[in-house]
């Protein structure tokens, strides 16, 4: 899949060079930024839920191609990095040493927004709220410190039976049922899930190489200027797809800065603005991504979700 126009991280020609590889047949989807904005109430519809990955819109255009060309059902990759230990917190946890922090690090990449650029965000009423209860990352953060398991093991509990359900196996879900595709996951085989299970350690993570079962399983069947490139995850440029003059910028400026953000009574307008501006003078993908998050969360609001109250609502529950 790739994006109309000139993008960073196009990966259609590391794509192509594995289809000319293994001589299987290549079809490339283009789908254009411009139709986001319309595209993401449709996704947070189907999904039901806020979910702050861009990789929905990706994910949804994908699987209505696929329905599109007349196929029914596809594979899909999803678990291999929570039975592997593939993402970068795992490696960066697993290579911190003894006696340092691992846990703070890890909890706080897991999260939507950082919790230091979060905070920020909210008025004083939110936050003061939140101050007086246990959240999610508070009782993630107990949960590891308590165990008794090694690190990687704690992480994939948490990777595996908390995360892969309810964020990626929801999403995969709903977003190709949307098309009515059925999506299979050969990495959720009982017989891989096992062996990921019985394996050792250092066949997941090992002196900061990640997912190393998998990248030996590969090895002599894929090029080896595939399984040597760094890991790209399959999702949207964001960062570039939201500086100015971009039509996703257009609207994510727009429902940022709506009358939405100042009924809600959870957000802070002046620390919104400053987040876009950041943004806008100097673009990260820390940034673009804590600013879709937000854009999510307010477009599952204005969808009409009952659950959807504002924090002096919350406070008077």
């Amino acid at each position: 899949m790739g994006y109309a126009g000139r993008w960073p991280q196009d990966e259609r020609s590391f794509a192509r060079r594995v289809a000319d590889h293994c001589g299987t047949r290549h079809h490339e989807v283009e789908i254009d930024p411009a139709s986001f904005p319309d595209l993401l109430p449709t996704v947070v519809d189907h999904l039901g839920q806020p979910n702050a990955d861009p990789i929905t819109l990706s994910t949804f255009a994908l699987f209505r191609e696929i329905r599109a060309s007349g196929h029914t059902v596809a594979l899909t990759g999803d678990a291999a990095d929570e039975l592997f230990g593939g993402y970068d917190r795992t490696v960066t946890a697993c290579s911190a040493p003894a006696g340092d922090d691992w846990v703070t690090p890890y909890v706080d990449a897991l999260a939507a927004i950082p919790r230091p650029v979060r905070e920020k965000l909210y008025t004083a009423e939110y936050r003061a709220l939140l101050a007086e209860r246990t959240g999610a990352e508070d009782r993630l953060t107990e949960r590891l410190r308590s165990t008794g398991r090694d690190r990687l093991s704690a992480m994939t509990d948490i990777e595996l039976r908390l995360r892969l359900p309810a964020y990626h196996l929801r999403r995969v879900d709903h977003l190709s049922m949307a098309s009515s595709v059925e999506a299979r996951l050969p990495f959720c085989q009982p017989s891989i899930v096992r062996f990921a299970a019985e394996s050792p350690g250092t066949a997941k993570v090992w002196r900061g190489q990640r997912k190393r079962a998998v990248f030996e399983a590969a090895r002599g069947l894929l090029p080896d200027s595939i399984l040597s490139r760094p890991k790209q995850p399959f999702t949207l440029p964001i960062a570039a797809m939201l500086t100015p003059g971009e039509a996703l910028t257009a609207f994510v400026t727009e429902m940022l800065l709506s009358d939405t953000v100042r009924n809600d009574g959870k957000l802070d307008e002046g620390a919104v603005r400053r987040l876009l501006d950041a943004q806008s003078n100097r673009p990260t993908n820390g940034t673009a991504l804590a600013i879709w998050a937000l854009v999510i969360y307010l477009v599952w609001l204005r969808a009409g979700v009952p659950a959807a109250v504002t924090a002096s609502e919350w406070a008077r529950r």
